[in-house]
């Protein structure tokens, strides 16, 4: 972690690691309101409970770049982060792809953790659908909630899509998706008579033919 003046000069830094490889790659690291920064990424020398290969580390420092707290999040695949975000309540919320690249697992799923300020966790929540999602940044929105977008595969994946989720304040829990709209079945008009179906033909089959290979 390092901190530098508007002329890019060096201040500070600091290295935080075990002995193996830790890595940083997520989105929206700054600083905090009590003047100390916050950074996330994964870790191969840290195990979170339960966890596995790759697990997320995210760490709360002063001021001067010391470690105030740390958090391990996991499970038994690999997890990266690449989107984070300060909270207007001095939270800080993040948005994990689980069971990253199906190392471990079938697809990658979205786990949303909040923390407050001292790094208890207030939002452990995670959103499992058919297919892969990736989510790359997230915001917070004015309704207390917060935006996500990401791809549905790897970024060398020419069949891969965009994704954008929208999720409420959900306090701890997956909030509920609106209905689907039930279709409506409009009635025949009485003054119509009903128009009679045709039979279908009826197709022989045919012999294939035997020069194809």
């Amino acid at each position: 972690m390092m901190i530098i003046d508007s002329d890019l000069n060096l201040e500070q830094y600091s290295l935080f690691g075990g002995d193996n490889a830790e890595y940083s790659p997520t989105r929206g690291c700054g600083q905090t309101s009590d003047g100390g920064y916050t950074m996330c990424g994964f870790t191969t020398s840290y195990t979170a409970e339960g966890g596995g290969a790759w697990d997320i580390w995210q760490i709360k420092t002063d001021a001067d770049l010391n470690m105030e707290w740390e958090n391990l999040y996991g499970g038994t695949g690999y997890e990266n982060c690449w989107g984070m975000q300060l909270t207007s309540d001095n939270g800080i919320v993040l948005a994990i792809a689980y069971n990253l690249g199906s190392l471990m697992g079938t697809r990658e799923d979205l786990l949303l953790v909040k923390t407050d300020e001292m790094g208890n966790i207030i939002v452990n929540v995670l959103f499992e659908e058919t297919g892969r999602q990736i989510p790359i940044f997230i915001r917070n929105t004015t309704d207390g909630g917060f935006i996500i977008c990401g791809r549905t595969g790897s970024g060398d994946d020419t069949s891969s899509d965009s994704i954008l989720i929208k999720i409420s304040n959900c306090e701890n829990q997956r909030p509920d998706k609106p209905d689907k709209p039930e279709p409506t079945n409009a009635p025949k008009p009485t003054n119509e008579p009903d128009t009679p179906v045709p039979p279908k033909p009826t197709i022989k089959p045919t012999s294939p033919p035997t020069d194809v290979p």
